[in-house]
């Protein structure tokens, strides 16, 4: 019978014999050159990311990859045609005595409910396939592709990294904003349907409420970019804090490694320059009049068209940055 490749015979020494005899044994070795069979939950995200159910069909976990997929084909075309009858829709539930703040919230909330389902399933499939796994994942081996990924869509190149906690928080963001950004883009369409006051106030408080949100996802968006490509580059950053912490005291005591961290230091310096020399080149094509005349001019135009929470905080928002006199908004006056 021919001997595999993996199982390679050693000598062991039997103890109990006074000759010191020696028996054969089999052990199994982990050819260098074969590779493993084991799934890539990094492969199994990016799946669901974009097909729900994907990463469970790619793990043969039919249980929910099919559920999950269904259920992706028929929001979708629930969603769609609620959007392209949303007039027919909306008169349905308004004669049914729903007042058109509630069917707004209503509406948003079945959205941000399928939002949760499609983030859930991203998450579901990386640690399914990443729990099945005997060795554990350490991330791609092309930094350039993390930082594509996490340009395209935040946590995405986490992901790749193999860091699913970080991975999933920055996911999480882009879900929020993506939200958030949905609100704001259809409340043009949605604001004359409101013909109450105390409505148009809570509307108006919620539209704020996602416009602060959706900027402070888009910060994280930039900062996550940064992140992934970092990380990719430095492979030690993938391990815990304390882990990280050990290694950098062991860095300090050695002169080797000292140069490393002043090649760092040289890396992070120039970063800064580009950053300062970015914010120099804005500020000289749009200087700061530009941006307090934009927000003034978007307050006055939210002001004729009826809001008053919104522009008012606008305004005031604009004169505290930009340090100008604080005036007392009359939106009967604003809106002449």
């Amino acid at each position: 019978m021919e001997k595999k490749i993996w199982e390679i015979p050693h000598t062991v020494i039997d103890g109990a014999s006074d000759k010191g005899a020696e028996t054969l044994s089999t052990k199994k070795v982990l050819h260098p050159y074969l590779k493993t069979n084991e799934k890539n939950p990094a492969i199994a995200a990016t799946l669901s990311m974009f097909l729900w159910g994907g990463g469970q069909i790619y793990n043969k976990d039919t249980k929910y990859g099919l559920p999950l997929l269904i259920a992706m084909i028929s929001s979708g075309f629930a969603f769609f045609m609620i959007m392209i009858n949303w007039h027919v829709v909306f008169t349905f539930l308004k004669g049914l005595g729903i007042t058109p703040i509630n069917i707004i919230l209503m509406f948003f909330f079945l959205y941000a409910l399928l939002m949760l389902i499609w983030y859930g399933n991203i998450i579901h499939a990386y640690f399914t396939v990443d729990r099945a796994r005997n060795e554990p994942f350490n991330g791609t081996e092309h930094p350039v592709l993390s930082g594509i990924a996490s340009t395209l869509i935040p946590g995405w190149g986490q992901i790749m990294n193999g860091q699913p906690i970080k991975g999933a928080i920055y996911l999480f963001s882009f879900f929020g904003g993506l939200f958030c950004l949905t609100f704001i883009i259809s409340a043009a369409a949605l604001w004359p349907s409101i013909d109450m006051e105390n409505e148009k106030s809570v509307f108006e408080k919620m539209l704020l409420t996602t416009g602060v949100s959706a900027f402070i996802a888009s910060l994280l968006w930039l900062i996550n970019i940064f992140d992934a490509i970092i990380v990719a580059f430095e492979p030690v950053k993938k391990e815990s804090v304390g882990k990280r912490l050990r290694y950098s005291i062991n860095r300090i005591k050695s002169r080797r490694n000292q140069m490393e961290l002043w090649q760092r230091a040289k890396v992070t310096f120039f970063l800064t320059l580009l950053l300062i020399l970015s914010v120099a080149i804005s500020y000289n094509f749009f200087p700061k009049e530009y941006y307090y005349d934009t927000l003034t001019s978007l307050s006055r135009d939210l002001n004729k068209n009826g809001m008053k929470v919104l522009p008012a905080f606008i305004q005031d928002t604009a004169d505290t940055i930009f340090h100008k006199e604080q005036k007392q908004h009359n939106p009967e006056k604003n809106s002449i």
